[in-house]
């Protein structure tokens, strides 16, 4: 697609969306996207506009999530929402820092593998884990997080 702006870098047009193939590295994972930038046909420089960058960070977070097999922010939302939980109140059932599940659910931060698989435990296996894990950190879940119509 031609777009109407000038080259932030020579002034020239046409400047054109086009697609990429990127190499990149979100925190210690290195992964590959297809990602969408703006180049100029005329010196052949490649930027971001604002909502192209935050879709590419996003891109690039997601893919790392899928290759490496942590749990993504709906999956996170999804289980605090299950037990009635505050983010304050997963962050201390899971001794991790202030404001962490903050970063993870808007997916700016990426969970490490361990509170990846702790909360697929959670998640998976509330009974063995979640009740001792909440009765240690002091947390009172408003749910059992049993799923509605399980028996």
């Amino acid at each position: 697609m031609i777009r109407e702006e000038a080259c932030p870098q020579c002034g020239g047009r046409p400047v054109r969306e086009v697609v990429v193939r990127r190499e990149s590295v979100v925190g210690r994972w290195k992964t590959e996207y297809e990602d969408r930038c703006c180049a100029c046909d005329a010196c052949g420089e490649e930027y971001y506009d604002v909502p192209q960058l935050k879709a590419s960070l996003r891109t690039a977070a997601d893919s790392v999530r899928a290759k490496v097999g942590l749990v993504s922010p709906e999956r996170i939302r999804a289980l605090r929402a299950r037990y009635g939980l505050s983010q304050a109140q997963l962050e201390r059932l899971l001794g991790i820092g202030s404001k962490m599940v903050v970063r993870w659910e808007r997916g700016g931060v990426l969970p490490s593998l361990a509170a990846s698989r702790l909360i697929e435990v959670l998640d998976d296996v509330p009974v063995a884990v979640f009740a001792k894990l909440a009765a240690k950190r002091g947390v009172v879940p408003k749910r059992d997080g049993r799923q509605e119509g399980a028996a």
